[in-house]
């Protein structure tokens, strides 16, 4: 949340610097003139980031996950989907450049914060999707080795008698 503050701070300081002028967007109706006034406000009052916030936000991106790519994250999703949620280790074994812990720590986090992610829904829609998917193999698997064990295996022998009387 504070890198986001610190971010906006310094986008409305850079725009303040080339002149930036909020247009208005007759889309939001009513409020349009209010909002955009708020905005320009926001713009004209930024300040540069002080020193202690330019090294806050630093550090701040080194925390994340700065070495995971947009690639790195749609194949996370891809295999979210393909192995469920709960199968770590069949993930980090497909995700190129990762270490098993580098994929589950980024796991943890995924699951913990999924909720802000901009296109939420579709993501947990995909996942859920191919998790159910494995629950119906996994059902489908289950009653066929019900019905196979409901039937014995034939002994060599039986079979060898079998074949002679079929004859």
């Amino acid at each position: 949340q504070r890198l986001f503050e610190l971010l906006d701070q310094e986008i409305y300081h850079y725009r303040s610097s080339v002149g930036y002028k909020v247009p208005l967007n007759t889309d939001l109706g009513a409020d349009a003139k209010r909002i955009q006034k708020e905005e320009q406000k926001k713009i004209d009052e930024a300040d540069e980031l002080s020193e202690d916030e330019q090294l806050e936000k630093e550090d701040l991106l080194k925390e994340g996950f700065s070495t995971w790519s947009k690639r790195d994250f749609n194949q996370f999703i891809r295999l979210n989907e393909k192995y469920g949620r709960e199968d770590i280790e069949s993930i980090s074994k497909e995700v190129e450049g990762k270490t098993g812990e580098e994929v589950a720590e980024y796991s943890k986090v995924f699951w913990e914060r999924s909720n802000e992610l901009q296109d939420c829904d579709r993501i947990m829609a995909q996942i859920e999707k191919g998790e159910a998917r494995i629950q119906r193999r996994a059902l489908i698997k289950k009653a066929l080795d019900a019905k196979i064990a409901r039937y014995k295996a034939p002994s060599p022998a039986e079979d060898c008698l079998w074949h002679k009387q079929g004859k």
